[in-house]
């Protein structure tokens, strides 16, 4: 007999900084090269609770961290949003340029960091 269940989360407060982890390796140590889309905004309304709602649950991109290569050695890179002027930034070990990050579907990205816009 089968049991049919759902599972959710919801957020009560909302954080200042949202950091999403992109599960981009399985068990076996494969990686997961499907590109996606990172969104520029976010409304995460729907997964908030009613306490958190009072105030705006929008979210804006900041900062992306990439990872090229496999689970057993690869090298990371970010693109940031500056928030003096906010342009894109590509940081590279120990180089940073301006950049115009592309919301092009991509492989690369693992972590998103999106800022709580007030």
């Amino acid at each position: 007999m089968g049991v049919t269940a759902t599972k959710q989360l919801s957020l009560s407060r909302l954080p200042s900084v949202l950091v999403i982890q992109l599960v981009r390796f399985d068990a076996l140590g494969n990686k997961n090269e499907t590109p996606i889309r990172v969104p520029p905004t976010l409304d995460i309304a729907a997964h908030c609770s009613k306490e958190a709602l009072p105030s705006k649950p929008t979210y804006e991109l900041v900062a992306v961290a990439n990872h090229m290569g496999s689970r057993g050695s690869g090298h990371c890179t970010a693109d940031c949003r500056s928030a003096v002027d906010r342009q894109w930034y590509s940081c590279n070990d120990s180089t940073v340029q301006g950049s115009h990050y592309q919301q092009e579907p991509s492989e690369l990205p693992y972590l998103l960091f999106y800022r709580h816009v007030e």
